[in-house]
């Protein structure tokens, strides 16, 4: 790994995780300071996550971490709902029997964690669930666009927690999803996707909006 790709990943975490939280300025003195490098990486890794839409450069004031608020985040959401159900469409067409038997033990492992109050964890692996659904949808262009917005989306998590209510919810669609997955059924692959991707944007949008008195916070913080 290259030195900028190794900032560059590392302010990824850094995001996700919320230790460079959401609308926070950032200079590249700073960043140098923190990563332990001299300006010229530091400045484009700036630029490569601006590129990924996750850095806001504002003219005169330098970097911002990207402010995240209602609109952006409903419009986010809704072109996942799009691109999500195109990739499960496909993925139903397309997976293997060894694809499936992965998608479920990423699966029981990720309830195993929920089970374990490691809530942080379970994110990790339900990034890895969908992740491996979209490759078997063998359209990596879609695949990395979405890729693109998961920092943000985990970095939301971390800052209004979950919602304690919501795993039940999301281990029976992801039951069903796999249900459908496994019977090759295209049609049932993409609406229970859509359904699911358009869940989670409520349940965030209503957490940002209430400022989240109802959730349970991680028990442990996992990069």
């Amino acid at each position: 790994m290259t030195l900028l790709s190794d900032i560059s990943e590392r302010m990824r975490i850094d995001i996700a995780s919320g230790r460079l939280a959401l609308g926070e300025r950032v200079t590249i003195d700073d960043l140098a300071v923190r990563y332990g490098a001299s300006h010229m990486p530091v400045r484009e890794a700036l630029r490569r996550l601006t590129g990924e839409g996750l850095i806001a450069m504002e003219p005169g004031r330098g970097a911002r971490i990207r402010h995240v608020d209602r609109d952006f985040m409903a419009n986010l959401f809704d072109t996942r709902v799009a691109l999500e159900g195109t990739l499960s469409r496909a993925a139903a067409r397309l997976c293997t029997d060894a694809e499936i038997a992965e998608l479920t033990t990423i699966e029981e492992e990720r309830k195993r964690l929920v089970e374990k109050r490691d809530f942080a964890g379970a994110l990790l692996l339900n990034r890895q669930f969908h992740a491996l659904i979209h490759r078997m949808g063998h359209n990596p262009q879609a695949a990395e666009l979405i890729e693109r917005t998961w920092v943000l989306i985990v970095a939301l998590w971390h800052h209004y927690g979950y919602g304690q209510d919501r795993f039940a919810g999301v281990a029976s669609d992801h039951l069903n999803l796999v249900r459908a997955l496994k019977a090759h059924d295209s049609d049932a692959a993409a609406i229970l996707t859509s359904a699911h991707v358009t869940k989670t944007k409520f349940d965030l949008l209503e957490q940002m909006e209430a400022e989240t008195p109802r959730v349970v916070k991680p028990a442990r913080s996992r990069a």
